[in-house]
């Protein structure tokens, strides 16, 4: 398999951002640019220089939709789901390459891809909202932990990491190893992103990136690199 250069990554990841814009076009699905993709939109019009990845957003509704209507694939793109990965989101891959992440510790073979977080509602932003953050976020470690941990420290020299990984591998069967995910979504589904005075992408960072639903109520095209696509009109706020 030929190694990629950056300009050819880049050009892959450009291709999978133009195909599911035009997949969430043609199904009717709300989607924007996320993170340190939508500050790249924003403020150079494109890729931050030293960034790698590509981050999108769905209110949970859609991204559900989105799961089920996009299951077999479209396009070169396949989907990821957090059942049979590591992350406790979802990623769409592309099935005509391979990246390989962390060599030499876990190594996770995949393909290039686009990182889709859900957005969900969020009670207030006093204890009720705390604590579903928290919750969420201690089961996301615990499905890290399940998924990646409990293999990685089975041949550590700590004895301490190889204790905990035994004991994990016997308590975290198969089974149970998806519970904290199922668990995260019972949580989340609790509050729907249309009700909410707040939302939060409540996998990552929880509250440190809650704000007013308005930020999402509608959205406008941005130019990134040569293709025009979804941000938030509260993008400033958010």
């Amino acid at each position: 398999m030929k190694e990629m250069s950056f300009a050819e990554i880049r050009m892959v990841q450009m291709e999978m951002l133009a195909d599911f814009h035009d997949f969430c076009m043609k199904n009717k699905l709300r989607y924007f640019l996320d993170h340190g993709t939508l500050l790249g939109a924003v403020r150079h019009e494109g890729f931050i220089p030293w960034d790698d990845d590509i981050d999108v957003g769905m209110p949970r509704e859609d991204y559900k939709k989105f799961l089920c209507l996009a299951k077999n694939g479209y396009g070169n793109c396949i989907l990821l789901p957090p059942e049979n990965s590591i992350y406790s989101y979802l990623k769409i891959l592309d099935k005509r390459t391979k990246l390989v992440e962390f060599p030499g510790k876990f190594r996770n073979e995949i393909g290039l891809y686009l990182d889709v977080f859900p957005k969900d509602g969020v009670p207030d932003l006093s204890y009720k909202g705390y604590w579903l953050c928290k919750i969420v976020h201690f089961l996301t470690l615990l499905y890290w932990f399940n998924k990646v941990s409990i293999y990685k420290w089975r041949n550590s020299s700590n004895i301490l990491k190889r204790t905990i990984a035994f004991i994990g591998r016997v308590i975290m069967n198969d089974r149970l190893k998806d519970w904290p995910v199922k668990q995260t979504n019972k949580l989340v589904e609790k509050y729907k992103f249309d009700e909410s005075l707040y939302v939060a992408t409540v996998l990552f960072n929880g509250m440190k990136n809650c704000v007013k639903r308005e930020c999402f109520a509608s959205f406008q095209g941005k130019k990134f690199e040569e293709q025009i696509l979804n941000i938030p009109n509260g993008y400033d706020v958010y």
